[in-house]
C-alpha cells in the first residue's frame, strides 16, 4: 500500500512539474534602426530644397517636427537626386522645416532648420 501511495505521489509530482514547464512565453525584440545624415549631406540636401521651391505645409495641430515622428499623411514627400548618396530618402517641407524622411514608414530620420 505505502509503494501505490508513493507511485502516486511521485507520478503527480512529475505531472505537475511537466504541466509547469509546458506553459508558453513569448519575447518580442523590438529593433530600433538608427540613421545618420551627415553633416555634409545636410548642407546639400538643404540647397537642394531651396533650389526646388516646394511649397510649405502649415503643420497639422500638435504636430511637432522630430526625429522618430511619423510625418503627418497631408504632407506630401518628394524625391531627392537619384545620384544622391541619400536619395533612398524623402523630403517635405512643414511650416519653416524640412523633414528629411524614410519612404518605408514615413518616420522623420533628419530636421533641417
Amino acid at each position: 500500500m505505502k509503494k501505490l501511495i508513493l507511485a502516486a505521489l511521485l507520478t503527480g509530482v512529475a505531472a505537475g512539474g511537466a504541466f509547469a514547464q509546458s506553459g508558453s512565453s513569448s519575447t518580442v525584440t523590438r529593433t530600433e534602426t538608427t540613421t545618420t545624415i551627415e553633416p555634409a549631406w545636410r548642407t546639400e540636401m538643404k540647397e537642394y530644397v531651396v533650389k526646388e521651391h516646394r511649397r510649405a505645409i502649415p503643420p497639422p495641430a500638435g504636430f511637432t517636427a522630430s526625429v522618430g515622428v511619423p510625418l503627418p499623411p497631408a504632407v506630401e514627400l518628394y524625391p531627392f537626386p537619384t545620384t544622391a548618396p541619400y536619395a533612398k530618402y524623402r523630403y517635405g517641407v512643414v511650416g519653416n522645416e524640412t523633414v528629411v524622411v524614410d519612404p518605408s514608414d514615413r518616420r522623420i530620420v533628419e530636421v533641417i532648420r
